[in-house]
């Protein structure tokens, strides 16, 4: 299930269904009576909603023109439905002060930069941020979830990387250990002298 909250408590999520046409982006106002009621007028199969920082807008996944898309709709409202991506896309992600949102499409990262208030979204045409080799979660019918994320700050990324074989330089040279219990681990061991 693919969902997002915004910072009012309203939750958007996409319920798992086995029907691919029946996957539509549905609202839940936890604040009120939990009951969901659905964005009507979203057409097509939509899926991975995100609310903007601000939480006027909601960025989504549909494929209403038959290839995947990134859309924005203002919220709460109608109308005024904006294309975010130019070719394809999925994955959408907020950058934090709300001024650009990113995707991914074919390989590569993209970004649109955003004017927005909440009545109105204007975008660039998208830009090619980067080559993106890292891993996509490509199961399900709604193309997965993201593996990745934007710093607080929006200078950079946290994504996902296979694994690479032991005789990769690069994969050797690269290590992560993890302490579980650190404060008790730096009350034990003796400071520097």
């Amino acid at each position: 299930m693919h969902f997002d909250v915004s910072q009012t408590g309203t939750l958007l999520f996409v319920p798992v269904s086995a029907r691919t046409d029946a996957m539509a982006t549905r609202l839940i106002d936890v604040a009120r009576d939990g009951r969901p009621s659905a964005i009507s007028d979203i057409a097509g199969m939509s899926w991975y909603p995100r609310f903007s920082p601000d939480g006027h807008w909601i960025a989504y996944v549909s494929n209403k023109s038959g290839r995947n898309e990134i859309y924005a709709r203002p919220y709460p409202g109608r109308g005024g439905e904006v294309t975010m991506s130019a070719s394809g896309g999925q994955e959408p992600a907020w950058d934090p002060s709300g001024k650009e949102l990113f995707c991914r499409h074919d390989g590569q990262m993209w970004g649109v930069r955003v004017v927005a208030n909440a009545t109105s979204l204007t975008v660039s045409p998208p830009t090619r941020l980067f080559a993106d080799p890292y891993r996509l979660d490509i199961g399900g019918t709604a193309g997965g979830v993201a593996n990745y994320d934007v710093s607080p700050d929006g200078t950079r990324f946290v994504m996902v990387e296979d694994v690479r074989p032991a005789n990769d330089a690069a994969a050797s040279s690269v290590r992560l250990n993890v302490v579980l219990n650190w404060f008790e681990e730096l009350k034990r061991v003796p400071p520097p002298k």
